[in-house]
């Protein structure tokens, strides 16, 4: 999938937005090229694989002219599922799917630097997106604020997995306060919004 993203980049001549998606750490995924050390655990071979793809995908995007224009994003939709095999490999006992997942952005001239999320989800990924493009300030229908901004909505500390609701305001995964609870009915009226314009 990585090399024929590549291709798919390389073949580019004008201004595009491309994305892609990977399940191959997904649980019960247990197919990979790659495997770690002796490759007897499962969980290991699928980030050791995703980790070696990408490294590859990496080096030829910064051998190709697209690292002097192209602004990369790498992150993910979900923090991994807590299963038992998970929990003792990576000494995870979480008893919730939420945690923290990545988010790397490069783009021409950035310099190395860790962002503090401090709590907040993704819903602040398409808004630090639009700011990094310089255009952040137009009416949207995000939820979340860039990570660059001081001042989060309460959106960005309330994550909804099915029905179970989440608080992230104290950077722990904890029930929902009074004020957070609020938000949960906004927060299902949003997931119903039709964007039909009239």
């Amino acid at each position: 999938m990585f090399l024929q993203f590549t291709e798919k980049l390389n073949s580019q001549n004008k201004k595009f937005f491309l994305g892609t998606y990977t399940l191959e750490t997904h649980n019960g995924w247990n197919v990979t090229d790659n495997k770690y050390r002796k490759g007897d655990n499962a969980v290991l071979n699928k980030f050791h694989n995703l980790d070696t793809v990408f490294g590859e995908f990496l080096n030829r995007f910064m051998a190709s002219p697209l690292k002097d224009n192209t602004i990369l994003v790498f992150t993910t939709d979900h923090a991994s599922y807590a299963s038992p095999d998970y929990a003792s490999v990576m000494d995870d006992h979480r008893s919730t799917f939420v945690s923290t997942i990545p988010l790397m952005i490069y783009y021409p001239g950035v310099k190395g630097e860790t962002i503090d999320a401090k709590g907040r989800n993704s819903l602040g990924l398409a808004p630090t997106i639009l700011d990094l493009l310089d255009i952040g300030r137009v009416k949207n229908y995000f939820l979340g604020t860039s990570l660059f901004t001081t001042k989060p909505t309460g959106y960005e500390y309330t994550t909804e997995i099915g029905e179970n609701f989440y608080s992230t305001k104290t950077q722990q995964v904890a029930p929902l306060s009074p004020t957070e609870e609020k938000l949960k009915n906004k927060i299902l009226q949003f997931d119903s919004f039709s964007l039909k314009m009239k």
